[in-house]
């Protein structure tokens, strides 16, 4: 939509040899050029972002764009249709994938996010915290240089979808046991026991495709 907007302002300002357009056409054109994208087009416009840099920064993605562009728009779909979408995690990896170098783009996208952080002293609700977990726990576990990506052979968006499904179903076997609210020692004590249990449970479910190698096998490089 960025682009057909663009490209409709340049239409407008080299159409000078034209006739004055009529009323109903200004008004037809201003209304198109003022539309606001649709959610699903800013999804599409961030993963067509996001898929370029990768490639740029990690030349030896085997998916093809189109692919992981489909994953990805489908993804922001389900987490807009079941209210998990977040539009400050969005807006941390918008500012990644922004940065100048690829050293710059991996460094930030390993660090937590510094979103929407919680009012000193009162913490989060027990479904904020869940729904934020939903979304970091796989972009923390699928980094480029983490132990799901280095020492398996999937790309990104077989990582996201298969840490997902363990992560989610870690979050619903424990939901009943987290508080109310969780301040930083809750909410780091129970993020170690989620991610514990998601790594698990993601490690079982990929062993068909685990590479073994010393690297990979020595477990002090991934604590």
């Amino acid at each position: 939509m960025r682009w057909l907007l663009l490209c409709g302002v340049l239409v407008a300002c080299s159409g000078s040899e034209s006739s004055t357009p009529s009323t109903s056409a200004q008004s037809t054109n201003a209304q198109s050029t003022n539309a606001a994208p649709s959610p699903a087009e800013i999804d599409r416009t961030y993963c067509e972002r996001y898929d370029a840099r990768k490639r740029e920064c990690f030349p030896g993605v085997e998916e093809s764009s189109e692919s992981y562009i489909a994953r990805c728009v489908a993804r922001y779909e389900a987490e807009r249709a079941s209210d998990t979408f977040s539009a400050a995690e969005r807006a941390d990896l918008e500012r990644c994938i922004a940065l100048p170098t690829c050293e710059a783009v991996t460094e930030c996208m390993r660090r937590p996010s510094k979103a929407e952080p919680p009012a000193p002293g009162m913490g989060i609700t027990r479904d904020a915290w869940i729904a934020q977990m939903r979304v970091r726990v796989p972009r923390m576990f699928c980094a480029p240089d983490q132990f799901f990506r280095q020492c398996f052979r999937i790309d990104e968006a077989q990582c996201v979808e298969e840490a997902t499904t363990t992560t989610n179903a870690c979050l619903e076997q424990h939901q009943g046991s987290l508080p109310d609210r969780l301040g930083p020692q809750e909410g780091a004590h129970w993020g170690q026991v989620v991610g514990s249990c998601s790594g698990t449970q993601f490690e079982a479910s990929l062993l068909s495709v685990r590479i073994s190698n010393p690297r990979c096998n020595d477990v002090r490089n991934w604590i």
